[in-house]
């Protein structure tokens, strides 16, 4: 290599064996560099640090890792580790002194990787904890706001809409298939069809699944609010894209394994919309206690739990319900 061009053959020899030895460092190095980008383990007088302004060169004869590299300035233990990959790294780990013990032992490598997964594993486990419930609360609001106010009728009922209406000229709402779907639901939860040529456009569902065009119109509303939560959060503008149309197909799913089969119509399939849940879900407690939830609805004429799949905004409003006023 360049570094050892000139070098007595000494000092060859002892370069040599340090390469030797840094070889063998590096993966515990890089797994206690990833732990903590900013953490300093110091021992004796001499330490190795990772620069990021070092160039990084290749590693020769050994395994490629990339913008990794060994520099040498100078022969034996006076070696530094440049990591490219972590700009913000600023890590002294270990003397010269302190090195055989270090890069023999394979407990070492053992508990820098154990490190690795404790610091990174928890910042993850705090980012999913996070995102997690923004977008539970995220939904609950959406799927509450569209079933009581659209759906249902009540934003003509609210004093600023019924102000936009009379001197803006906003439209008044008008009953969709939701209203028709009330319309022939017993208090059994099974269908009492109305006429054809009142629901002219009617589906196998009749209006109690959600379809591809539901996912995207829904997926839009819960984006506006969730995406930059999340990025303050900390996650990544491509994740937290990512997470809230997952979180959108989960809750979507979920709702078609619940409200059709409540009302004796069969599963929904990819190509209707957002296929039903499986995995057991329809056996689940937590899907008896939903179905509970959501007939309470039907119960109370529409005046209560308005929540289908994310009961947390009934409970904050004062719509929630235990039983209906029809037994």
């Amino acid at each position: 290599p360049w570094c050892v061009q000139g070098m007595p053959q000494e000092q060859r020899s002892l370069h040599r064996k340090d390469r030797r030895r840094h070889s063998r460092l590096l993966p515990a190095c890089l797994a206690m560099l990833a732990a903590s980008s900013r953490s300093r383990v110091l021992s004796g007088q001499r330490s190795f640090t990772f620069s990021p302004q070092l160039p990084p060169l290749a590693l020769a004869g050994r395994t490629p890792i990339p913008a990794v590299a060994i520099v040498g300035t100078a022969p034996c233990a006076r070696h530094r580790l440049a990591c490219a990959a972590f700009p913000e790294a600023n890590v002294a780990i270990a003397s010269a002194t302190a090195l055989p013990a270090l890069i023999g032992a394979p407990v070492t490598a053992a508990a820098a990787t154990v490190a690795l997964l404790l610091v990174s594993g928890g910042k993850f486990v705090s980012l999913g904890l996070s995102g997690t419930a923004a977008l539970y609360i995220i939904i609950s609001f959406t799927e509450y706001i569209y079933h009581r106010y659209v759906q249902h009728l009540d934003l003509n009922r609210v004093g600023l809409y019924k102000w936009m209406r009379q001197t803006l000229g906003a439209p008044t709402l008008l009953g969709d298939f939701h209203v028709l779907h009330h319309r022939e639901t017993l208090n059994s939860m099974l269908l009492d069809p109305v006429p054809v040529e009142e629901w002219p456009d009617v589906t196998v569902h009749r209006g109690t699944a959600a379809t591809w065009l539901s996912f995207v119109k829904m997926t839009c509303c819960i984006m506006l609010p969730a995406h930059p939560l999340l990025c303050a959060l900390g996650w990544s503008a491509p994740f937290a894209a990512l997470a809230v149309v997952m979180a959108t197909l989960l809750h979507l799913m979920a709702y078609n394994s619940l409200h059709p089969q409540m009302h004796g119509l069969p599963n929904v399939s990819f190509e209707q919309g957002p296929p039903s849940l499986g995995f057991g879900f329809q056996e689940s407690a937590v899907a008896g206690l939903l179905r509970r939830y959501h007939i309470v609805h039907h119960q109370t004429y529409a005046k209560k739990n308005f929540n289908v799949c994310c009961p947390l905004v009934d409970h904050l409003l004062g719509t929630f319900a235990t039983k209906g006023s029809v037994a």
